[in-house]
This record gives structure tokens, sequence and C-alpha cells, in this order.
């Protein structure tokens, strides 16, 4: 979001104070997130990885 927008829009500087706060707080939760979401996939394809190469260590041992 832009200021210029909402200046445009005729809203008053504390106004648009506010919203750019309450926006900066959105966006800031979604990269937390985003972060924690890319963070538990990276986890568990590595877990899954490390499992499928046990097996086939444990297999190729035979």
């Amino acid at each position: 979001m832009k200021r210029e927008f909402l200046k445009d829009l005729g809203l008053a500087d504390d106004m648009i104070d506010k919203i750019m706060d309450e926006n900066g707080k959105a966006i800031n939760a979604e990269k937390t997130r985003t972060d924690t979401a890319e963070q538990t996939g990276i986890t568990s394809a590595c877990a899954g990885t490390t499992s499928i190469l046990t097996r086939f260590l444990h297999n190729s041992s035979l």
C-alpha cells in the first residue's frame, strides 16, 4: 500500500499513519507465517530424504 494512494483519497496524515502501521503489522505477520511454513516444509523434506537414503543404504549392504 502506498501513502500517495491514501493521500489521494483525502485522508489526513494521522489516519494514513495508523493505516500504514496496521498494514505493516499484517505484512510482518504473514512473513512470519510464510517463513515458518517454508522451514517446516524444508525440515519435512530433509527428514523424508534421510529416511529414503537410510533404507537404501540398509538394503544395499545386504
